[in-house]
């Protein structure tokens, strides 16, 4: 049986891109922190005795290990978004009258109709239906229809 996430979770992952801001706010906020500590230490002028050319060595080594936090944190932070975003768009983009979809509060329906930014579903069995207009991008997932109709069935 498949486990359902809260519409909270999902609305996270999915949602207008609030979470997707704050993160980038937090680099953002590392890398300032970051360069105000090495302008603080590796741009220090060099002791009077020393030639400026020493100097300079060492800013880049400072600079290094920068780069490299900068280069983990796009691996682990904004390339995974990326891959995230493309196969939602694509499954928004694939989505079809008469698919079974669960969206991201966790409703259960049958697509009826398309248009540009909204969808028509029809929820519910039997007499019990009902005709809900929704945003195309509250779509959660595709699921099949013996899994819609386990979730009513219960």
């Amino acid at each position: 049986m498949k486990t359902r996430r809260s519409a909270g979770i999902m609305a996270r992952e999915y949602g207008n891109g609030g979470l997707r801001m704050k993160r980038f706010m937090a680099i953002l906020m590392i890398g300032a922190l970051s360069v105000g500590a090495l302008l603080a230490t590796g741009c220090a002028m060099p002791a009077e005795g020393g030639d400026a050319a020493a100097g300079g060595g060492d800013l880049i080594g400072m600079l290094l290990p920068f780069a490299l936090i900068i280069l983990v944190m796009y691996f682990v932070i904004m390339r995974p978004q990326r891959k995230k975003d493309k196969a939602v768009k694509k499954m928004l983009s694939e989505i079809k009258v008469s698919d079974r979809v669960c969206t991201i509060g966790g409703i259960y329906g049958t697509i009826l109709e398309l248009r540009e930014k909204t969808m028509v579903l029809e929820v519910g069995k039997g007499n019990q239906k009902s005709i809900l207009v929704m945003d195309r991008s509250a779509v959660g997932s595709v699921e099949g229809s013996d899994v819609a109709d386990d979730q009513l069935a219960q």
